[in-house]
């Protein structure tokens, strides 16, 4: 009957089998030394008709296994660490491969899917990591392949890549879906192409893609899933879409090489253990739309000694921040020297007084004309005013401005500079005594940008007691332009798009594009003090900050990469 226990020894393996209700079989168990293996299709009498779960699971002799025709269905784990299996035929009757059916089969280079087939689980092919080739008979009704990656038949889910792809890979425009673990394992993979058509990522499509360095997700995918890029130890940079609202757990847990992350407005919420072991982070701005940070959602970053949290974070997990594992403790244990930035009676507060780390105090002051300055407690002192002024077109300091820039931007024809717009703001702090005082450490400013006004080609300037013209470096964040300074003074917005005359990835202001480039923006970005680099031509990639990433293109570009510096 059903599940009813027999033995078949042939040489020198051992089955065991169940006889099923319908009296065919179905192989439970394994035990072998052979290297080449022929399943039989009939047990006395009967029909060999299922490879049941696990059952030639660690078979590690086995280098070809032949599965008789009479097979409809492959269960889960059936072929799992199978490590020595190069070869194996699928039979045209099977319609159905579990999950898990031939992981960890590390030898195994190519598989062919029949016609049969209408179900293939996940995690089927996990771990085959000289798996170069999934091929599927043009004649399946279920799935497709194209270069050795398995899609469902109108390839709008990619189903799976196998684990010996290398080099770079272009998702097809007619994928909308990547299926959880799609990519699990390709540790030669270096590149990874999503297409807009792209909505849905599944957990851990792109774990243990470990020679992984960059990639970057489209507008149109909303959500990032748990696991999504755990283990992505290579991976230095990733852009997370303004569409994205939730980042799940562990989706960059272990991404060891990354230095930068920019986490959008649009994300609420930090799920738990999202960029735990992230031992290379140095910085990472969490935005005011985020409301809950998970448990030990920075653990192990142990690169992050400081972190501003905003107010409008109300749920803070154990562990978030400040701790590292020990793994032969088998503890948590406190970084030392971790200070949070916060406001008074937040979130942020509570979890540095109940930690034990230094809280320093924000606080905002705002003007009448919209311009807010952010500052550090031990800046400047409690009791101070922010005095801003807008200068008047017609007074004798517009005209001293006027003459400054133009003499700054000397380098524009006369129809390039008609087309200049700029308005200056004198920006002060004063005391309770109404003395101008100048802060102790840099403090934050936002600008509106001007009516009129591209925020991308807008940039701030401070105008020095020369008259020379500062760059601040300022960034676009939603409708303000915002940068960090240590002396308030004379500030002037310029609108104008000057990209034109950059010569982008010109880092040492030489006048060519070379390797020495490279290698003072790799020094800048490792702390590298007074290198006079020239930041606005060594972001190569317009994202508004020099990161690895501009490393990264110029080296590319010097290589023979087709890249475009500065588009």
């Amino acid at each position: 009957g059903e599940n009813e226990e027999h033995e078949y020894v042939v040489g020198n393996t051992t089955y065991t089998y169940d006889v099923l209700e319908d009296g065919t079989i179905s192989i439970k168990d394994c035990n072998t030394s052979d290297t080449i293996l022929e399943i039989p299709g009939e047990i006395s009498g009967k029909k060999v008709t299922s490879i049941g779960g696990e059952a030639f699971d660690g078979c590690s002799s086995l280098i070809e296994i032949k599965i008789p025709s009479s097979v409809t269905s492959i269960g889960d784990s059936a072929f799992r660490d199978c490590s020595s299996l190069t070869e194996i035929k699928i039979p045209s009757s099977v319609t159905s491969i579990g999950d898990s059916a031939f992981r960890d089969c590390s030898s195994l280079t190519e598989i062919e899917i029949p016609s049969s087939v209408t179900s293939i689980c996940n995690d089927a092919f996990w771990g085959c990591s000289s798996l170069i080739g999934i091929e599927v008979d043009n004649n399946n009704k279920t799935y497709a392949s194209e270069n050795g990656v398995l899609f469902n038949k109108e390839k709008t889910d990619l189903i799976s890549c196998p684990g010996g792809k290398s080099g770079s890979y272009k998702i097809p425009t007619s994928v909308t879906c990547i299926w959880g673990s799609a990519f699990d394992g390709c540790s030669s993979l270096t590149e990874i192409k999503i297409p807009s058509s792209v909505t849905s990522i599944g957990g851990g499509a792109f774990e243990y893609c470990s020679s992984l360095t960059e990639i970057e997700i489209p507008l149109s995918v909303t959500r990032i899933g748990d696991w999504t890029f755990y283990g992505c130890s290579s991976l230095i940079e990733i852009k997370i879409p303004s569409s994205v609202t939730s980042i799940g757990g562990s989706a960059f847990s272990d991404c060891s090489s990354l230095r930068e992350i920019k986490i959008p407005s649009s994300v609420t919420s930090i799920g738990d253990w999202t960029f735990e072991g992230c031992s290379s982070l140095i910085e990472i701005k969490i935005p005011s739309s985020v409301t809950s940070i998970g448990n030990v959602a920075f653990s192990g970053s142990s690169s992050l000694i400081e972190i501003e949290i905003p107010s409008s974070v109300t749920s803070i997990g154990e562990y978030a921040f400040g701790y590292y594992y020990d793994f032969e403790k088998h503890e948590y244990i406190k970084q030392d020297d971790f200070t949070i930035y916060g406001y008074s009676g937040t979130e942020a507060e509570r979890y540095a007084e109940d930690n034990g780390f230094k809280f320093v105090k924000l606080s905002d002051l705002h003007s009448d004309d919209e311009i807010t300055i952010r500052f550090a407690s031990d800046s400047l002192p409690e009791k101070v005013e922010l005095v801003t002024e807008l200068i008047d077109t017609k007074s004798n300091k517009y005209l001293n401005i006027s003459e400054n820039i133009s003499k700054y931007l000397s380098k524009l024809s006369e129809e390039e500079y008609a087309d200049i717009k700029y308005c200056a703001y004198e920006i002060h702090v004063t005391d309770e005594n109404n003395n101008i005082i100048q802060p102790k450490d840099k403090v934050t400013v936002s600008i509106p940008i001007p009516e009129g006004f591209a925020g991308k080609d807008s940039r701030v300037y401070r105008m020095e007691d020369d008259g020379t013209l500062t760059d601040m470096n300022a960034k676009v964040q939603g409708d303000y332009l915002v940068f960090d300074t240590n002396y308030f003074s004379l500030y002037v917005v310029v609108n104008h798009n000057i990209s034109e005359n950059i010569l982008y990835g010109d880092a040492n202001n030489d006048g060519i594009v070379n390797s020495a480039d490279a290698v003072l923006i790799k020094k800048h970005l490792a702390g590298y003090k007074d290198l006079g680099i020239n930041e606005e031509a060594s972001d190569v990639n317009l994202d508004g900050a020099v990161t690895s990433a501009d490393a990264v293109l110029v080296l590319k570009k010097l290589a023979g990469y087709d890249v475009v510096l500065g588009k």
